[in-house]
């Protein structure tokens, strides 16, 4: 449809720019084309358009996305021992998190030597928790 703006600068009180604003704004919203027009001939993106961008950005980067939920996926156990079971048969990825919760035991820090509780979050690395 021909644009039927005066183009009279933002604010317009002339009522063949409300029609040009109404008829565009119906355009962008219920239009299926990805773009409109505004009442100064701007391209503008629609809301089908702006659609259109997020399912696409949505499916370009789903399997990256999932990985990323995987890697940040919080494992509980009960035990520490029940948490370096599974990291050692390889069910916990690189990079993600094994909380203990509830072992009243504690093991010695290699690096501080001191006695640290084994209920924590732990991330696990290639060498292990």
């Amino acid at each position: 449809m021909a644009n039927t703006g005066t183009g009279k600068p933002v604010p317009s009180d002339d009522v063949r720019d409300l029609l040009a604003n109404a008829t565009n704004l119906d355009e962008g919203i219920n239009g299926a084309g990805a773009t409109w027009l505004d009442r100064f001939n701007r391209p503008r993106r629609s809301w089908s358009g702006l659609e259109g961008e997020v399912d696409q950005f949505l499916a370009e980067n789903e399997a990256e996305f999932r990985s990323f939920l995987d890697s940040n996926r919080v494992y509980g156990f009960a035990t520490w021992a029940a948490a370096s079971a599974a990291a050692g048969a390889g069910q916990l990825p690189v990079a993600s998190t094994a909380e203990v919760v509830g072992d009243l035991g504690t093991y010695v820090d290699p690096i501080t030597g001191a006695a640290v509780s084994n209920s924590s979050r732990y991330i696990m690395t290639a060498g292990g928790l």
